[in-house]
């Protein structure tokens, strides 16, 4: 009878998956880092291969000496190496070096690059080679099936390991707050009422439009009471009832009295949190109604306006 492998434990699994993870990155940045080294040596063969080229300019500008001046950023030659039909070539030239001195410098750099060939060959090979080396690397931290496997391979490459925490779940965003308590009038418009005086400024300038109707107990403390509408659209009477209500309702007053409305383009925000001046408004007085303050409270909390 087959026994069956012991299963890892769950947290050892995550464990190990983290960890190989996190060495997978260094290598990462490792194999980067080598692949820029090689391109760089590969860069510099080049240029020590392209003395012959240096050392032929020399040459021609040498046997067209007549034609160069101080002074001069190029010079136009004939380029025995290319066939008789071929056009003049033009030899850039720095303007501050004199005619001599422009052989004398390619002769002398073309020198430089030659005698650097070898050189440049052994750095490409080594970064040919670490780089082979450490693609050998991966594939062996590949084959890493436990967390100790990980740290053993750590060990033997001398890199610093230590042990990563598991990341923390985070736990889901809440939703953000809204600031203000709907209601829905008889004849089914939103009606929003502010929570606080900072919920006020939020209703008012971040949330309304500045079509939608503002209501406010007048000259007392209270909630600022919107009505949503679409563009041009005026409240209905049953509608200003209602949110006259509840500025009532949500305001010290507490009682029938007087309230303000006004649209929200005709409200400006003082310095002081649920503060406003308002202009072109209405005052109208309202007597409060416990059957409608009853129907407006059964509204569902979590009804969002249109």
């Amino acid at each position: 009878m087959n026994r069956e492998a012991p299963q890892q434990h769950p947290d050892l699994e995550a464990q190990h998956a983290h960890d190989l993870l996190a060495v997978k990155r260094r290598l990462h940045r490792e194999e980067e880092k080598l692949t820029k080294w090689v391109e760089q040596r590969k860069a510099t063969l080049e240029e020590a291969l392209n003395w012959k080229t240096l050392h032929h300019e020399g040459l021609l500008i040498q046997a067209n000496l007549f034609k160069v001046k101080k002074g001069m950023d190029r010079v136009e030659v004939v380029d025995w190496n290319l066939d008789a039909n071929a056009p003049m070539r033009f030899i850039p030239l720095d303007p501050r070096l004199s005619p001599h001195e422009q052989i004398e410098w390619r002769f002398r750099k073309s020198s430089k690059l030659e005698s650097a060939i070898p050189h440049a060959q052994r750095m490409l090979e080594k970064a040919e080679q670490a780089l082979a080396s450490h693609a050998q690397k991966k594939a062996e931290l590949e084959a890493c099936k436990t967390v100790e496997a990980v740290e053993e391979f750590c060990t033997r490459y001398h890199l610093l390991f230590k042990k990563q925490p598991l990341p923390k779940v985070k736990s889901k965003t809440p939703p953000p707050k809204i600031p203000y308590k709907t209601f829905m009038s008889e004849t089914g418009h939103a009606i929003l009422a502010g929570k606080s005086a900072k919920d006020n400024d939020l209703l008012t300038f971040h949330h309304a439009n500045g079509s939608d109707w503002w209501l406010h107990a007048h000259n007392c403390s209270g909630s600022h009471v919107v009505i949503k509408l679409h563009k041009g659209e005026e409240p209905d009477s049953a509608t200003l009832k209602d949110a006259a209500e509840i500025a009532l309702r949500m305001s010290q007053l507490k009682q029938s009295g007087e309230v303000t409305f006004t649209q929200v383009k005709w409200i400006r925000p003082l310095k002081a949190p649920g503060k406003v001046m308002v202009s072109h408004n209405k005052v109208f007085y309202q007597d409060l109604d416990d059957k409608r303050w009853e129907r407006l409270r059964k509204t569902p909390p979590n009804h969002s306006p249109s």
